[in-house]
Order: structure tokens, then C-alpha cells, then sequence
């Protein structure tokens, strides 16, 4: 499998990727809402040419593809935001989509980014350093995703971003997705095989914090290189 940039010849067969990985038995024959979103990113000044990730095969094509666009945290802040991503049903939960966030993350820093933010299961991206969005300071899109959106700091230069997430992705995103992150298959960052679990009930430490940060604060100042070399293996 190689990875490499999107190139102009690609769009069609990341088309073809999006409809088949969000194809529906009900669906009538109009676009999937997840290729729109991509469209409208493409059309957004938050659109970067260089970043777009494709996966394939010389013999099968493409068969996957991720996505980042520009974003802020709070008064300006730069950030990126992670998604879409998306794997062909026949080629998933084989170690594409890992190779493809790994990509995308290690190619963020390697131009300074610092801050890439997705909306997508805690559970599977946290596996990657990504955390509640709250738990490190800053406020979703949309308070509604909760716990869904998430946040990895890259290599830190300089202080933490504190603020509220907001970006052409996540403008599009909302006005995609009508239901709450946990009714729905479509998520920023989507890999089109699961839907997020239901939305998290509002449990809260004896620090007031949401439950899902209770030990984030802690693991992050003493282990964050760590985590950072274990995405890698």
C-alpha cells in the first residue's frame, strides 16, 4: 500500500471511495450528504491543496483518503481540523485507516502544525492522543458533540490553545449533520464503518470535571512524548 498527496486525476475515484463507503440500501441515487461535505470543503478558503492523503494500491487504485482543513482555537489560533477520512468497505479494519491517520498527523507537525482537531468515537481515536476537546481547554463547534470532539496537541512550541474550535469543516459539518454525533454515520472524520456511540451522559468528577477527563491533565504534562512515539508503532 502507498500512501501519497491527492493529486487532480484523483477526485472521481475519492467520489467513488465516499459513495460506496456511505452507500445505504435506501439510498434513491442522489449524493451521499458525506460527499457534499467534501465538496463544500473543497469550494471553502479553509481548503489546503498540499494536505489531502490518498491510499492505494498500483492494482486496486484508490481505496482510501483523508482530509485537513483549516481551523482556529479561540482568537486566532491556527489549527487543523481531521476529516473526512475514508476506507472502501472491503478494505477496512485491515490498517488503512491507521496508515492514513498516522500519515496525516506526522505530516501536520512536520509543517508546525500544533493543533488538529476531528469530531469522530473517543474510543477508537483515542488510541492516537486524541482527547475531549474540554478536557484540554477548548469548546467544541457545537457543545451538543460533547465528548466527540476531540483534540491532539502535536509538539507543543509554545502555550496550549484555549478557546472555542471553529473552522470551514466544522461550519460544513453542522450543516450536514442534523441528528446528535451519537445517531449518526456521518462524523468529521468518519472512516464510513461505524457510527459513534450514543451521546455520554453529563458525569462529572469531585473536580467538576467530565468524567472522560479525570486522569487527561495528569497523563498529558508527564507522558505526551510517550504518547507521541507510541501513534507511531
Amino acid at each position: 500500500m502507498l500512501i501519497r498527496r491527492e493529486g487532480p486525476g484523483d477526485r472521481r475515484a475519492i467520489q467513488r471511495v465516499d459513495r460506496r463507503a456511505f452507500a445505504q440500501p435506501t439510498d434513491t441515487g442522489g449524493a451521499p450528504p458525506e460527499v457534499v461535505l467534501l465538496s463544500a470543503l473543497r469550494r471553502s478558503p479553509a481548503w489546503i491543496p498540499r494536505l489531502p492523503l490518498i491510499a492505494g494500491h498500483v492494482d486496486d487504485g484508490v481505496i482510501g483518503h483523508v482530509v485537513r482543513t483549516r481551523a482556529h482555537v479561540g482568537r486566532g489560533h491556527p489549527a487543523l481540523a481531521l476529516g473526512p477520512l475514508r476506507v472502501l468497505p472491503e478494505h477496512q479494519r485491515v490498517g488503512v485507516d491507521q496508515a492514513l491517520m498516522h500519515a496525516a498527523l506526522g505530516a501536520a507537525e512536520a509543517v508546525d502544525e500544533t493543533t488538529v482537531g476531528l469530531l469522530g468515537d473517543p474510543g477508537y481515536y483515542g488510541r492516537f492522543g486524541f482527547r475531549p476537546a474540554v478536557c484540554v481547554g477548548i469548546e467544541p463547534p457545537e457543545l451538543s458533540w460533547g465528548d466527540h470532539f476531540q483534540i491532539r496537541h502535536l509538539s507543543p512550541r509554545g502555550e496550549s490553545p484555549t478557546g472555542r474550535f471553529l473552522g470551514s469543516a466544522t461550519s460544513a459539518l453542522r450543516r450536514t449533520v442534523t441528528q446528535p454525533p451519537g445517531a449518526v454515520t456521518t462524523t468529521l472524520s468518519s472512516l464510513g464503518q461505524t457510527s459513534a456511540p450514543g451521546p455520554p451522559a453529563a458525569r462529572r468528577n469531585a473536580e467538576g470535571l467530565p468524567a472522560p477527563c479525570q486522569h487527561v491533565g495528569q497523563h498529558d504534562a508527564s507522558n505526551r512524548g510517550r504518547r507521541s512515539r507510541e501513534v507511531w508503532r
